[in-house]
């Protein structure tokens, strides 16, 4: 009878595995096997692939359609908006029919992130105090992925958020967005303080040289077109609710704060 039952167990297993690569292939994910391939390859390969995921691709799209904003001229290199993807012909339906569809868009883009900020937030948090060995450098090659792919996205969206709505309600949740990857930052950088060293392998680079010299300028310069936005008003020339100008000054605090802590935890970790 036991005999039986593992039999069975592994034909309903292996018919499952089946259902899943099936299924991974239907939405032209990798499957294990591809998934797996090349994991031992140098970093710099994998962090430079052409694979790009749908948020990435979004926002491609979305940045050659509205453009460069005013304050983001000096911080936006000519090659980098030539290289940007263009080749996705629903964003300029989404563009003609906002302003609705295109919050749709840019509220799945900015969930996106957040749920990612939130993986590495939980794993940092929970996880990572019971892990050790191998397991606690595969926890920190997690969080620092996410923060990396976060960073990208920002960097990306941050050009023409003031241009996606009238309010800057856009940019504000941006900026939260940036507030919390700063506040993680920080905290992941603190979790190397029994292994210094782990701070400079090739992940962490592309992270720390991605924060401090591509979305560190951005997120200022996003600031400064918030706080224009609030003194000047909208497009339509009407000025924002004493509310909605008190919630972004609130958020504006908030990510000041957080990008301070994440430059003194570096500071510290060098020192």
């Amino acid at each position: 009878g036991l005999m039986e039952n593992a039999e069975l167990y592994r034909e309903s297993n292996a018919s499952t595995n089946n259902d899943l690569v099936a299924q991974r292939l239907r939405l032209s994910l990798p499957t294990m096997v591809e998934k797996n391939k090349g994991t031992n390859t140098k970093l710099d390969a994998t962090v430079s692939t052409n694979i790009r995921g749908v948020v990435m691709k979004l926002a491609s799209a979305l940045f050659q359609e509205f453009g460069i904003g005013a304050n983001f001229q000096d911080s936006v290199k000519q090659s980098e908006v030539l290289s940007a993807d263009a080749d996705m012909g629903c964003i300029q339906a989404i563009c003609d029919a906002r302003p609705k569809e295109l919050g749709m868009v840019t509220h799945a883009m900015s969930k996106a992130m957040d749920t990612a900020l939130t993986d590495a937030d939980f794993v940092l948090s929970k996880l990572q105090p019971f892990l050790s060995n191998s397991f606690l450098e595969l926890s920190r090659k997690f969080i620092s992925g996410r923060l990396l792919g976060v960073s990208r996205a920002i960097r990306i969206l941050s050009p023409f958020a003031e241009f996606v709505d009238n309010t800057s309600t856009f940019a504000t949740v941006l900026l939260k967005n940036c507030k919390r990857l700063y506040g993680i930052q920080a905290k992941h950088i603190l979790s190397h303080t029994s292994q210094p060293m782990g701070l400079i392998d090739m992940l962490n680079r592309h992270l720390l040289k991605e924060i401090t010299t591509r979305v560190s300028p951005r997120v200022m310069n996003l600031l400064l077109t918030v706080q224009e936005k609030s003194k000047i008003g909208g497009d339509d020339g009407r000025l924002l609710a004493d509310s909605k100008i008190e919630s972004q000054g609130r958020v504006a605090s908030q990510l000041v704060f957080e990008k301070e802590k994440s430059d003194n935890a570096l500071l510290k970790m060098s020192s």
